[in-house]
């Protein structure tokens, strides 16, 4: 266990407007009332508050640090700090102040496999895990009321360009939801999608997967690295990466996958994917993934 005057700071870099992201709210706040709830004394709390009250003294801290930026790291790190790393998608930018802040951590959570993969080989002296992208809390009581007889696709959240031209393409088979869809359009759609580049697959986390679990969908796009990681490799409903210069065989994967959707709904196929996105669902919460955090400072501390 970790001795309860340790003290578990979520802390805030001196950005107000990236703070009041969607994404830093999600893994952030409600990590943090999740994970205090587990452990008692935790706080969520910004850089400049931390250093008036807290950087002096000789306690013990444990710092969850998410998007930070170097230069107040490297202001708060002591011997008696033990630093957390969050990448999430930092790592997509693979630039050097995201391996120097690496380099400063004791634990560092990656978003997929293969990240978790080629951190190992640089920081072997590292406690490295992949860990599942939580869903938003504010749709954890969904559940949807309409009965729909056949797959409704839709697209949400951030989109990169291939997929705003997919919905130039096909939008008369997919509805665009926007950043963070309402409840009553949730409603009238069961499947989700995400189609990612090899750049993106390798620094992006499973948020799209946990997003279409919450809602109540099945999830279908590329075999991106974190989506094979919640999902597995046998999934049946994924097509390879997408190609660099988005190919006419990438657009001819994309018809073919929803038309594979269209065919299997209501078959064994459909089933047992509905049947995943209830073990995503349930492994994407916040608190089980506050709870594999904690015991990961747990076993930090007592080694």
């Amino acid at each position: 266990m970790l001795d309860t005057e340790t003290c578990v700071y979520f802390l805030l870099m001196p950005n107000s407007k990236r703070n009041k992201e969607h994404s830093i709210m999600v893994r952030g706040h409600q990590l943090y009332k999740s994970f205090s709830k587990i452990h008692k004394n935790t706080k969520y709390i910004e850089f400049q508050q931390f250093m008036k009250s807290n950087n002096n003294d000789n306690k013990k801290k444990v710092i969850y640090l998410l998007k930070p930026i170097l230069k107040y790291v490297t202001q708060i790190k002591t011997e008696n700090t033990l630093f957390i790393y969050d990448v999430i998608d930092q790592i997509y930018e693979k630039k050097k102040y995201i391996y120097d802040i690496c380099q400063l951590s004791d634990i560092i959570i990656s978003p997929n496999s293969k990240v978790t993969e080629d951190l190992n080989k640089q920081f072997p002296e590292k406690d490295i895990y992949t860990e599942h992208h939580n869903w938003d809390i504010q749709f954890k009581n969904f559940k949807r009321t309409k009965i729909l007889n056949k797959p409704v696709f839709a697209i949400s959240g951030s989109l990169n360009k291939f997929e705003e031209k997919i919905l130039e393409i096909f939008k008369e088979r997919i509805h665009n939801l926007g950043h963070v869809p309402s409840i009553e359009s949730l409603n009238n759609v069961n499947v989700m999608l995400c189609f990612r580049k090899k750049q993106g697959s390798y620094g992006k986390p499973s948020t799209k997967v946990a997003a279409a679990a919450i809602f109540d969908t099945v999830f279908v796009g590329t075999d991106s690295y974190a989506f094979k990681d919640v999902l597995g490799t046998d999934y049946p409903y994924f097509i390879p990466i997408i190609k660099k210069n988005n190919t006419i065989a990438d657009l001819d994967n994309i018809e073919k996958l929803l038309d594979k959707v269209e065919k299997t709904y209501n078959t064994k196929i459909w089933n047992d994917a509905v049947q995943k996105m209830q073990e995503v669902k349930k492994e994407s919460h916040v608190d089980a993934i506050s709870q594999r955090l904690y015991q990961h400072i747990a076993n930090k501390y007592n080694n």
